[in-house]
């Protein structure tokens, strides 16, 4: 049988030098960030909109928002696109009321700024008032709205992407989350209108239907939605999970629709099956008091209990991940797509097993490569860092796929910390629990996250999320390896070197590799990358190493440019430690004088000397167990464990 002999490794820790300079060059991105949160005069609570909507116009609106002043203030500011000079394409505002419950009167100024409406209120406001304003308007609504179908009949907004402030006057930050929306519309008789929360109004006056949905959840600006057509066709079902029963919806646009290959039935027992998997990985779905519905229809987007969808796993992860817990800025949407992209396929297996079709996937390693592929495939994807890359600025792979690797490291981080595969993901998920429940129902940025993990782990993870997620790039691995045999022993030297620009910086991680044997054996161990360009390791074995296997599990995002190994003629190894029966042997490449030094497990120093020449062999009185070692030679310093055999 093949033993490890023994493996020297260098600690698991970044150069001190190269991480102070890292860490100052990185603040000031960290300290813009937590700066994103907009420090304004008023806080948004409530929308109460109307829309009388027909096929190529908004006719007629208006949003009644609640405002609480947190300073004192006489204006306050909305996000609106206006164009008063292409009233066809955008919405023109008409008039604004401002309403307090004791006065209520027009308010004369107010102006667009860089798509802004700052309106004057004609008096101040002091910390904890409450006040309304009321924003009549109409106009076509920008391309924020969608009229689709022969005749413009099918009417929906768009998303996050372009955003809901082109059709509704609100704030459109995503951490300006409202504590409730009430959404009346008025469309033409035959018209069906879905949109969040809970329907409250359903009648006709014979020419025109009127419905009312409310969203009694918080709820971000971006994931208010709607959809309106003659063409829509309702399901309804119910999910039951323990104590709860949760209304279910089904609507389809006859007209329009994506994929219509499964049945209503179908698409429900997809939704009962997501919804239970997702339940128990991230607990209750956050909005069961009020339903879930899914759209198929116009686009795809995770709108806050109606996802615009089709059985998707992707769009019901965002019912946690991005709708219970929003990001607070889209600099911070990786927090979004990176955790929906990640579970996507995940809660799909654990429902049905494997996936087969263009892209077979039989368990989630095969989902990891082709997330890691994706990647790779796209050129300029490295060039960009994961916080600061949303839909305006990156490719999209940056906080969708390597978002998705990234989350997948920091479970690998969990799983190599306690030694154990189903505890490690056990923390994982109850580390991910617990953040969700820090920031229930509002929002989170990247440095809450990263604080939510090392409260929750006792660890420090500012090295993982400046190298992973403040800093654009990856690992970029030239790797070498020499072998030789020596009395009946081979020893292995093994040298990781960083190539990828330095800019990106230098990795420090725990970098698994497997040691193929000549015996056909393999060993898995795990070497300590500590942040610097180059790092050597030695090893000794029984039978001959023939190849190794780089990151052979797939578990982090690096780039292998090249492995090259040989044979030594040489009979013996610049550097080996051995500790067997309590007899030292050392050997250093360098000629002249050498310092050792062994510590206990605990840190004590338990034997110092120092020698002259390339060896040492010498007896100690020292228990089995294992050691730490450091020994100087040559201007050279190398650190690792040794184990006494007794």
């Amino acid at each position: 049988m093949n033993v490890l002999q023994f493996f020297i490794a260098i600690v698991p820790f970044m150069d001190e030098e190269i991480w102070k300079s890292e860490l100052a060059r990185y603040s000031i991105v960290r300290e813009m960030e937590m700066m994103d949160i907009e420090d304004k005069p008023f806080d948004v609570k409530k929308y109460d909109y109307f829309l009388w909507v027909e096929p190529d116009t908004i006719r007629y609106a208006y949003n009644r928002v609640k405002f609480v002043a947190t300073a004192p203030t006489d204006s306050v500011w909305l996000h609106l696109i206006t164009r008063e000079a292409d009233s066809e394409q955008y919405v023109v505002v008409d008039s604004i009321i401002f309403d307090n419950g004791s006065i209520r009167w027009p308010v004369i100024e107010y102006y667009s700024d860089s798509n802004r409406l700052v309106m004057r209120l004609g008096t101040w406001v002091n910390p904890g008032d409450t006040f309304y304003l009321t924003i009549y308007y109409s106009g076509k609504g920008g391309y924020g709205i969608e009229y689709a179908g022969s005749s413009g009949e099918i009417i929906s907004n768009v998303g996050e992407v372009i955003g809901n402030d082109s059709w509704l006057p609100l704030y459109k930050t995503p951490y300006e989350k409202v504590d409730t929306v009430i959404a009346t519309f008025k469309v033409p008789r035959g018209f069906k209108v879905v949109s969040n929360g809970i329907k409250t109004l359903d009648s006709t006056d014979g020419m025109y239907n009127y419905y009312r949905w409310e969203e009694r959840y918080p709820i971000a600006p971006y994931l208010i939605a709607f959809g309106a057509s003659p063409h829509l066709v309702e399901y309804d079902s119910v999910w039951i999970y323990d104590t709860v029963t949760v209304p279910l919806y089904y609507w389809i646009d006859t007209l329009r629709h994506y994929e219509f290959d499964a049945h209503p039935d179908t698409a429900f027992d997809r939704m009962i099956n997501f919804l239970t998997v997702s339940s128990e990985l991230f607990g209750l779905y956050p909005f069961y008091r009020e339903k879930y519905g899914e759209l198929n229809c116009y686009h795809f987007m995770e709108y806050q209990t109606v996802p615009f969808c089709h059985s998707s796993p992707h769009e019901l992860a965002h019912q946690w991940w991005g709708d219970w817990v929003t990001c607070g800025t889209f600099d911070d949407v990786w927090l979004n797509e990176g955790f929906a992209e990640y579970f996507d396929v995940m809660i799909y297996l654990l429902a049905y097993g494997p996936l087969y079709g263009p892209d077979t996937i039989e368990d989630f390693e095969d989902r990891i490569r082709i997330l890691e592929g994706n990647y790779f495939y796209a050129s300029s994807a490295s060039n960009y860092p994961i916080y600061g890359s949303h839909f305006w600025n990156a490719p999209a792979v940056v906080f969708y796929d390597k978002a998705s690797l990234v989350l997948h490291m920091i479970r690998i981080t969990m799983r190599q910390v306690y030694g154990d595969t189903l505890v490690g993901d056990s923390v994982f998920f109850e580390a991910l629990r617990y953040y969700g429940n820090q920031h229930a129902y509002s929002y989170a940025t990247t440095e809450d996250f990263k604080n939510d993990l090392e409260a929750f782990t006792g660890w420090d993870w500012d090295t993982f999320f400046l190298q992973w997620i403040y800093t654009p790039g990856h690992p970029q691995l030239d790797i070498t390896w020499r072998k030789w045999e020596s009395g009946g022993t081979w020893y292995m030297e093994l040298i990781m070197n960083q190539i990828q620009d330095s800019s990106w910086m230098y990795y420090t991680m725990k970098y698994p590799i497997r040691i193929h044997l000549s015996d056909s054996s393999a060993i898995d161990t795990t070497v300590y990358l500590r942040g610097v360009p180059s790092d050597t390791f030695y090893f000794s074995f029984y039978s001959e190493p023939v190849d190794i296997t780089p990151d052979p599990n797939n578990y982090f995002l690096d780039e292998i440019i090249g492995i090259t190994g040989k044979v030594e003629s040489r009979a013996e190894k610049p550097f080996y430690i051995t500790l067997s029966g309590g007899k030292l042997s050392l050997n250093v490449p360098y000629w002249g004088k050498s310092i050792v030094r062994l510590y206990s497990i605990n840190g004590r120093q338990v034997y110092r000397r120092e020698f002259t020449g390339k060896t040492l062999r010498t007896s100690l009185s020292l228990p089995a167990g294992v050691y730490i070692y450091i020994v100087e030679n040559g201007g050279r310093e190398f650190r690792g464990k040794v184990v006494n055999i007794r």
